[in-house]
């Protein structure tokens, strides 16, 4: 759900602390959970995800209804990271690899093989990229104007 802000709220629950760190356990749909057929669709449906959040100041308890905010800014950067730039980069190889070849094998298997180094250097980054995204958590309690 998203606010006036921009601002992404997911709901979850609490399912443990350890220190200044909250794991909170999020239900997120498909876009087609809502959809008048979905129950005879392959592919609707719900995924759980466990997000952790640092938090300061604030007091949580196992099985506590939270929300989990992410700024407009972060989900965009997210998108950007994920799906955006990875099909850039395919979209930039395959045009240059048909500079160079005209086998179509070589050109598909370059344009998937730049992502196995694209997603490394993801992997390799993963702190710097997760101090971006700095979830901010919310009691449920305080949303009332989103129920």
């Amino acid at each position: 759900m998203m606010d006036e802000t921009g601002n992404i709220y997911h709901t979850g629950i609490v399912k443990s602390i350890s220190g200044s760190n909250v794991k909170v356990e999020i239900l997120t749909e498909s876009a087609c959970t809502s959809c008048e057929v979905s129950g005879s669709c392959e592919v609707s449906g719900m995924k759980q995800k466990e997000v952790d959040v640092r938090v300061i100041g604030q007091n949580f308890k196992p099985g506590e209804q939270v929300s989990i905010v992410l700024t407009q800014k972060q989900g965009m950067l997210a998108t950007f990271l994920g799906y955006i730039f990875p099909f850039i980069l395919i979209f930039i190889t395959l045009f240059l690899m048909k500079r160079f070849t005209d086998s179509e094998v070589i050109m598909g298997l370059s344009a998937l093989g730049i992502l196995v180094p694209y997603y490394l250097i993801l992997y390799l980054l993963k702190k710097q990229i997760k101090s971006e995204f700095g979830f901010k958590i919310e009691k449920l309690q305080n949303l009332n104007q989103f129920t």
